[in-house]
């Protein structure tokens, strides 16, 4: 199997979690995602009790949530979604046949990236875009995120048709993303409030992720198998690291979606619908 050194050193700047099914080198690939799930790991120390990764596993803590969204919850059917490891996101069905999404956030109960990512979403749905974003309802209190009893945040969006892409619709896909992109352009936010480190700085966006981590992971047993690709991939990925913290700096910044990867696609008859969770939106 060939691997592109330059896609996996961009999706790296990203954060995106990449899977490689080949045999033996899906195993040492997979390694590149193992700083990011220890990070995760201990991202999760903070996390309400009540979650586990992206698994519901207190169906009270669902129905709080749709109580402050709707004054009978009685009848409310509540199934899970596939796709996605942060958060909590489940398919909310009402007695009237009418189908939702509730998401509840397992990102250590941060506020402050929710409101980002709402304003950010209030604005993209102004646009006249090819595809959809998540359109947030509001609440009983007129908000569209509620805080919960065990400190998550919470919030209900309108339903998108559409399914998973898995590994196709790779030209549609890449479409929205330029479309994207362009509308990213215009969304008017402060740039002081963002929280997630510029993508471009690699070191800094995650505390578990270093240069020094991330060499010595590449250049362990794990890539052996792959020790040539590795190597062109380790020496690709520091020499753009470099220039973005150096020659780069003088080139114009904007605002990114930050994780835009196959789990946050949606698709019907291979057309894109919907690119999703912006939670990670960053400079």
């Amino acid at each position: 199997m060939r691997f592109s050194s330059a896609v996996f050193a961009g999706a790296l700047l990203a954060r995106t979690a990449f899977s490689f099914q080949s045999g033996s080198s899906a195993h040492s690939i997979s390694r590149m995602t193992a700083l990011r799930s220890t990070a995760a790991t201990e991202e999760a120390v903070a996390a309400p009790k009540s979650f586990v990764g992206s698994k519901l596993n207190d169906l009270d803590i669902a129905k709080e949530a749709l109580a402050k969204f709707y004054d009978d919850i009685e009848g409310v059917k509540i199934e899970p979604t596939t796709g996605g490891v942060n958060n909590i996101v489940q398919y909310i069905t009402l007695p009237s046949g009418e189908r939702e999404l509730l998401r509840i956030y397992n990102n250590g109960c941060d506020s402050m990236r929710v409101k980002w990512e709402h304003d950010i979403l209030k604005q993209l749905n102004t646009f006249d875009l090819s595809f959809g974003v998540p359109k947030l309802l509001e609440s009983k209190e007129g908000t569209t995120m509620v805080r919960l009893s065990n400190g998550a945040d919470a919030c209900m969006c309108e339903l998108i048709p559409g399914g998973l892409p898995k590994l196709t619709a790779v030209e549609g896909i890449g479409r929205a993303s330029g479309e994207l992109n362009t509308a990213l352009t215009k969304v008017d936010i402060e740039t002081s409030r963002c929280n997630v480190a510029p993508y471009w700085k690699m070191w800094d966006v995650h505390h578990a992720v270093t240069r020094e981590s991330f060499e010595e992971e590449m250049n362990g047993p794990h890539f052996d198998e792959v020790r040539e690709t590795a190597d062109r991939i380790l020496k690709e990925t520091l020499d753009i690291v470099d220039r973005c913290e150096g020659k780069y700096q003088s080139l114009p910044v904007q605002l990114i979606h930050g994780d835009l990867h196959y789990d946050n696609v949606l698709v019907d008859e291979g057309k894109v619908t919907a690119l999703l969770d912006f939670e990670f939106a960053a400079f």
